[in-house]
């Protein structure tokens, strides 16, 4: 409950008056009212001496308590990502920062919305520039829950907070949070909980757990690879940078994972050469496979996790970061392709893609 709603009920509750209120503490009822309408709050040092008035604890007031559920989170999640696609993306990042207000104290929620707004945000179609101050105010969300005390979420959040201090080549402030991480432990014990699973004969239970461990390896991978494909064009080595590209080709499609991620590094490795044809070649195919869903249900290593409801990328996803997509096209970093032939029509074909959608 809002401080607001907190105020009002407290004051009702006593039977008090807002003029009763004001002249306990010195100000005025218009004052008063306004606290309740939740349009100006009280000065910091009237805190302590409202609590007081109305008989509750400071921390009441500022609604410290972590009064929301995972579910009435995951809830509240899903509200907010349908006012980014109905309303557009400030819509729903006001809706969430209303949300951290009400909440201050529940980490779970910092951390879940986070990590939200962050995904949104880059499938927005915001510019870089509009950008800007949205990301600075994820990075505070994600700042609060790195000095929380619950581990997983403050892991998590120091990991995306070191990611993007890299990317903003603030390499100090990534190298502090990249210190604060645990290292791997050496013992895994998904592998043995999978066994003793196995030997109880819990056999859904042991697939799915083996599967979402493969799956998180994977991407590992996946992602470890595209790191070394861009090693290598920056060392100027092209050919060991297509190399790599046709072995990321290789172990998404021996994996089962999505298709657009096979053309990721040889775009990547294109891009590095500047060579036009060579990235249109990659780019057609790459956007063809951002818009076909991930049939993970297809792949013998996702069987019993596919089953489960909800589980993998939504159908439109690939819709979802297509605006982000076109627009970073059009950045500098691709001014090599603005005069190959059939790049400008390819992009509006995709700009028309998203325009459907929407309609």
């Amino acid at each position: 409950m809002p401080m607001n709603e907190i105020i009002r009920q407290r004051r009702k509750e006593l039977g008090l008056t807002q003029e009763k209120v004001a002249a306990a503490l010195g100000v005025t009822a218009p004052a008063v009212n306004k606290w309740e309408k939740g349009t100006t709050w009280p000065d910091l040092s009237l805190i302590a001496p409202l609590a007081r008035l109305l008989g509750v604890d400071p921390n009441t007031l500022f609604c410290f308590q972590k009064e929301l559920t995972p579910q009435e989170v995951g809830l509240f999640v899903k509200e907010v990502l349908a006012a980014v696609k109905g309303s557009g993306f400030p819509a729903g990042f006001e809706m969430a920062m209303e949300k951290t207000r009400e909440y201050p104290g529940c980490p779970v929620l910092f951390h879940t919305l986070a990590l939200t707004l962050d995904g949104s945000l880059r499938m927005s179609g915001l510019s870089a520039e509009e950008r800007k101050p949205y990301e600075e105010q994820i990075v505070t969300l994600l700042e609060r829950v790195a000095e929380g005390e619950e581990e997983q979420p403050r892991d998590h959040a120091v990991f995306l907070l070191a990611s993007k201090y890299i990317v903003r080549e603030e390499y100090e402030k990534a190298r502090g949070y990249l210190a604060r991480l645990p290292d791997r432990p050496a013992l895994d014990k998904k592998q043995l909980q999978a066994n003793l699973l196995i030997q109880e004969g819990k056999l859904e239970e042991a697939g799915e757990l083996l599967e979402r461990k493969f799956l998180l390896a994977a991407n590992e991978v996946q992602t470890i690879l595209y790191s070394l494909v861009s090693l290598a064009c920056k060392e100027g080595d092209t050919s060991r940078a297509d190399q790599l590209a046709e072995v990321t080709r290789e172990a998404v499609a021996l994996f089962g994972m999505w298709d657009y991620g096979s053309f990721v590094a040889p775009f990547q490795a294109a891009v590095a050469r500047k060579d036009g044809p060579g990235t249109l070649a990659v780019l057609r195919p790459m956007l063809a496979a951002l818009l076909t869903p991930w049939e993970q249900e297809k792949s013998p290593l996702y069987h019993h996790i596919s089953r489960k409801k909800g589980e993998g990328l939504p159908p439109n996803f690939g819709l979802q970061v297509l605006p982000g997509l076109l627009r970073e096209l059009d950045d500098g970093q691709y001014d090599f392709l603005q005069g190959e032939p059939g790049f400008r029509e390819l992009l509006r074909d995709y700009w028309a893609k998203c325009e459907k959608e929407k309609a």
